[in-house]
Parts: C-alpha cells; sequence; structure tokens
C-alpha cells in the first residue's frame, strides 16, 4: 500500500504545489512534465525548472480526496512519477479563541505571505458574527454572536502571484 503526502485545501482555493526532483537526480534536468488531476479539481497553471515540477490546483468536493500524479522525463530519457493527494477541507482554522457576545474583538490574519508571495487583497466574511467596519483589510473587527454557539470569520487572501487561499477563526461565543 502506498502512502501518500496530503495537503488539505479548500474548495475556493487557488494553490501551487510543488515537487522538487532535484535531489532524486542531480545534474540531470526536466525535459518535460505531465501531470494527471482528477475530475473535481481544476488546473490553473502549470510550471517547471530544470529541477522543480509545478501545479496550480483550483476547486474540489468538501470531504473529497484527490490523487494528483506528476510524470517526468528526464534529459537523459529516464521517466519517474510521484503523487500527492488533496483534501478538500470546509475550512483552515489557523486560531481558535473564545469571544463574549456582547464584546468587540479584533481579528486578525498573520500572513505576510501566501506560499512564499506577498499578499495583495484580503476579503473578510463572517458566519455566526458580525464584521464591523472595512472587510478588506488584514485585521477586522467582529461583533455579536449568539452564546453557547460557533462563529467563523474567514479571510480570502490573495497574492501577488495569483494564488488564493482562506484562513479562518474560529470564535467560541460564550457570555464571559
Amino acid at each position: 500500500m502506498s502512502v501518500f503526502p496530503t495537503y488539505p485545501k479548500t474548495a475556493t482555493a487557488k494553490r501551487d504545489y510543488t515537487i522538487d526532483w532535484g535531489a532524486a537526480y542531480p545534474g540531470n534536468a526536466i525535459a518535460s512534465v505531465a501531470w494527471s488531476v482528477p475530475a473535481g479539481l481544476t488546473t490553473v497553471a502549470t510550471s517547471f525548472t530544470p529541477s522543480a515540477a509545478s501545479i496550480r490546483l483550483a476547486g474540489g468536493t468538501l470531504d473529497q480526496i484527490y490523487l494528483v500524479r506528476c510524470t517526468v522525463t528526464l534529459a537523459d530519457g529516464q521517466i519517474d512519477r510521484q503523487s500527492f493527494q488533496i483534501a478538500i477541507v470546509p475550512r483552515m482554522t489557523v486560531l481558535s479563541t473564545v469571544k463574549d457576545p456582547a464584546a468587540l474583538i479584533a481579528c486578525a490574519i498573520n500572513a505576510d505571505a501566501l506560499f512564499g508571495e506577498p499578499i495583495s487583497s484580503y476579503a473578510w466574511s463572517a458566519s455566526g458574527c458580525a464584521i464591523s467596519g472595512s472587510t478588506t483589510a488584514a485585521t477586522v473587527r467582529v461583533t455579536a454572536g449568539v452564546a453557547g454557539t460557533t462563529a467563523y470569520a474567514t479571510c480570502h487572501l490573495t497574492s501577488v502571484g495569483g494564488q488564493e487561499d482562506d484562513r479562518t477563526i474560529e470564535l467560541s461565543i460564550q457570555d464571559c
């Protein structure tokens, strides 16, 4: 039974995945790359350097796991393949905290870069609470919520290179 690395991704994310072939084949450059992407995921872009192959993937169905394969042909004619899995998750929770229903708290995404690329935009949304003021900054103010419930403040990040991902702050609403 093969075990493949598994990477979580939300359905709305557009993420780059890179396989580094340089260590396995030092001095033997990649001549061509072929990706096998299952239905449900969308290939946005592909690229390769002499030592690495990259793919940007979008889409997916919640709770599904997709097997992605990369086949390279090297300059000397050798062919090799590596695979990884993409697991579609409902959210990428980066912080869990407690919030009083009457409190106004600041929620911040501490991200200077998204997968190595500077952030170009932030777009916040809320579920079970409300955002007060701007929704397009790294930090927002969250209000409201019903005691005994869980609320979510989610930030959709876009990098200067076009990658997109979501980061969620989970708020346990409790009378404090």
